[in-house]
């Protein structure tokens, strides 16, 4: 062995040379490296001892060609070491391995971007936004981690030499750390959990539009009601007339009141015909914070993105029985969706409108039962749909009592008193875009939605 001396040589003949090899025939150099203390020995692993070879430390050639080198490294931190071989034969390849540290290993990540299992955009926490970068890179492989695993905690691992459109190394995406981007990453952010509100998100008027629909808009209760109920409410993204394009994947907060809910039960069913496409072809992942009263959802596409429109899923609720006996007449059930960050296939945020609050109402002691089996809003008609200049809301044989119209961020736009079934709004100085209209009748609230044009 020779300890080394470090002789410096020209960048641009550096370059030449290599591009020669790369030219020329099938050799292959290969060294692997020891570390004790400050020495660090590298060895020529390439099979062919008569070959002539160099070294280089740092893009400087140092003075030995033996095939086994002591090397001292003054300075702290990661290096670049680098082979050069020619055979007999005029065969010349080179090998560089650049993540060659040296120091002390309890300070690596002082020198590099450690890794967090489970934190796979860079935020320091790990949750149902870092399943957006897996579906990024879903298939990708690369170096795995020495101490893979998914323990929270700074773990070294070499760089992929990939990175997200925010610049960040495919190896924080690898939250297992096996070497492969997959769904066995996702246990990387479920065992590790942890929310966040500080979410980049973008809403903007006039894009594709994401909201939750309950199934039903009214509940009747009286003394013969059951301690509990459930009710559904479907994800929907776009319209048939204005659907999304080039979508990745989205996380997003269901925020629910758990007042009323019981604790635990909130389940989300994805469906399985989505125009997301199906379970084999996605990631997704829920998360209930019942003592938030919030319910964390994300999902991604595998492979390419997804363009359409339609029902991406249906959480349903327990709702608890004490709301019978309430002095409250009627009670309203909302959900609202938050921190909504949807990605395309580069990863790039895209736009969504600003969503509409999923709303329906608990009506107590409702003395009727015949009434009981039919919503009001089976009753209820409410139309053109899509309305430009005037809307009809046709009450059937209810009672009304006043009619509201409600835009997205909750604002109350217009209320008219009805005098009899029916009543027709002006409505063109009313923004383009999704509005709510509630009807107030004898038998409860029917609750519409209706788009603007």
């Amino acid at each position: 062995m020779t300890k080394i001396n470090y002789l410096k040589y020209s960048g641009i003949g550096v370059l030449i040379l290599l591009f020669n090899w790369n030219l020329m025939a099938q050799c292959v150099a290969e060294f692997s490296y020891t570390t004790t203390g400050e020495l660090i020995t590298v060895i020529d692993e390439s099979g062919d001892s008569t070959a002539n070879r160099t070294w280089s430390v740092n893009g400087e050639l140092i003075a030995s060609t033996e095939p086994i080198v002591d090397l001292t490294l003054n300075d702290f931190g990661f290096h670049t070491i680098c082979l050069s071989i020619t055979d007999s034969q005029g065969c010349a390849a080179a090998h560089c391995n650049e993540e060659i540290f040296h120091g002390d290993e309890a300070s690596i990540c002082d020198y590099t971007d450690c890794v967090y299992p489970g934190d796979a955009d860079g935020d320091g926490k790990a949750n149902v936004y870092d399943l957006l970068n897996i579906g990024l890179g879903f298939g990708e492989t690369g170096p795995a981690r020495e101490d893979y695993g998914t323990n929270w905690g700074a773990a070294y691992s070499p760089n992929w030499y990939q990175e997200t459109i925010n610049g960040l190394d495919y190896k924080h995406l690898d939250c297992n750390g096996d070497g492969y981007i997959n769904e066995l990453d996702l246990e990387g952010i479920e065992v590790n959990y942890t929310p966040s509100e500080s979410i980049i998100g973008v809403t903007e008027t006039g894009a594709p539009e994401i909201w939750l629909e309950f199934t039903q808009d009214t509940i009747y209760l009286n003394d013969d009601s059951p301690s509990f109920f459930a009710v559904e409410a479907k994800l929907m993204i776009a319209h048939p007339s204005h659907p999304i394009e080039d979508l990745k994947g989205f996380s997003l907060v269901m925020d629910y009141p758990e007042d009323v809910v019981q604790e635990g039960s909130p389940e989300f069913d994805y469906h399985d015909n989505s125009f997301f496409g199906n379970t084999n072809q996605i990631i997704w992942m829920p998360q209930d914070r019942p003592t938030e009263g919030k319910f964390d959802l994300g999902f991604a596409k595998k492979w390419g993105n997804a363009t359409g429109n339609g029902e991406i899923g249906t959480l349903q609720i327990i709702i608890v029985s004490d709301l019978i006996g309430r002095s409250e007449t009627y009670t309203p059930i909302k959900i609202s969706l938050k921190n909504i960050k949807a990605i395309n296939e580069s990863g790039a945020i895209k736009a969504l409108d600003i969503p509409v609050d999923a709303e329906m109402t608990v009506v107590n002691n409702f003395n009727t039962t015949a009434t009981n089996e039919q919503f009001v809003s089976d009753k209820v008609s409410v139309y053109p749909n899509p309305a430009t200049d005037a809307l009809t809301i046709d009450l059937g044989d209810l009672t009304g009592e006043r009619v509201e119209i409600y835009n997205t961020v909750g604002q109350q736009l217009m209320v008219q008193e009805i005098q009899g079934q029916k009543v027709t709004l002006a409505i063109q100085n009313l923004e383009k875009g999704v509005h709510l209209v509630k009807a107030w009748t004898n038998e409860g609230v029917a609750i519409k939605k209706v788009l603007v044009d």
